[in-house]
């Protein structure tokens, strides 16, 4: 069992002119596989996600598929005032997360492998931990499904 890595390729703008072509909404066009949204003081222009393993280099080919689609979006950009930045997310090897006790130590939980729905799902998982903690078998999702238990033969 391992767990695979995303690396999805990030680009940021001051916001300054983020507010000239965002302004309170975010942009999500999955035809150009670009997201666009303020964050902070910044212009986050993201997309291109690939299982990569854990190789941190940043790809120009990448880079320019997120200009390419922002461009269609929101007009030119000056690349010159672009910072980019890649980073992981640990994913499983079914693309569903782990949530569960160590079976060798019930006292330690596991909320891990989400990949790029960590904050999508991560209310989800919250309940779903905390029902577990209380121990009671009340659950309000089966949480068989999300037991590391499901990559080994082997009885724990």
């Amino acid at each position: 069992f391992f767990f695979s890595s995303r690396r999805r390729h990030t680009r940021f703008l001051p916001v300054s002119w983020a507010r000239r072509c965002v302004q309170e909404t975010a942009i999500g066009d999955e035809a150009n596989k670009v997201y666009i949204s303020q964050l902070g003081d910044r212009l986050r222009i993201s997309g291109c996600a690939e299982l990569v393993g854990y190789d941190p280099e940043i790809k120009p080919k990448k880079i320019d598929i997120l200009l390419k689609g922002a461009e269609v979006n929101i007009g030119d950009l000056d690349s010159k005032l672009a910072r980019f930045w890649t980073g992981f997310r640990p994913l499983s090897p079914d693309d569903v997360p782990i949530i569960c006790p160590i079976p060798f130590a019930k006292s330690i939980y596991i909320n891990c492998g989400h990949g790029s729905k960590g904050l999508t799902e991560s209310l989800g998982s919250a309940k779903l931990i905390s029902e577990m903690v209380r121990d009671d078998g009340k659950y309000s999702i089966e949480p068989e499904r999300y037991s590391i238990k499901r990559f080994y033969t082997n009885d724990w």
